[in-house]
């Protein structure tokens, strides 16, 4: 649609999904302007209308890494879409063991800063392993893929990068 490639290079000679590479730059500038000390949001634009600020009734310790993702009130076993996309991405092991939970959607995450640093780092990592072959590669929607295996298996860490 607007002339741009299905994969770019991401600066270290590795090709990815241009969707998937907005973790990487969601790192990028959250790391250059360490005056926002605060708390951050990653949006799909289509899927956000804000009606006051989304931070406004937060009172979160902004020291402790603490992450919130928009969850569905469907169940990934009863959304084939979503089903399908982690069978195709992680097999269908993986997707019969989320298959009870709530489908946590990658759309809308926020949290705070130390919080979204470790969630941007973990979503960029798992997809750059997965895009060049280090583990089973996603041909569909990875980052929802990822977001629910790493939302619901606890996988999250300390954020690269962070101080």
């Amino acid at each position: 649609f607007l002339g741009l490639p299905d994969c770019a290079d991401d600066g270290e000679g590795r090709d990815g999904i241009i969707a998937n590479s907005r973790f990487r730059w969601y790192r990028e500038w959250l790391l250059a302007a360490p005056e926002l000390d605060g708390y951050a949001l990653v949006a799909d634009v289509r899927d956000v209308f804000f009606q006051e600020s989304p931070f406004a009734r937060l009172s979160w310790d902004h020291d402790v890494a603490a992450i919130h993702a928009m969850t569905n009130w469907a169940r990934i076993g009863d959304e084939l879409f979503d089903y399908y996309w982690i069978a195709d991405c992680m097999g269908k092991a993986v997707a019969r063991e989320l298959s009870l939970l709530p489908i946590s959607g990658v759309a809308v995450t926020f949290g705070t800063r130390h919080g979204m640093l470790s969630y941007i780092s973990a979503m960029e990592d798992e997809l750059a392993r997965r895009a060049h072959g280090g583990r089973r590669a996603c041909r569909y929607f990875a980052d929802q893929s990822v977001h629910n295996l790493l939302v619901w298996s606890h996988a999250l860490r300390p954020a690269r990068g962070a101080g």
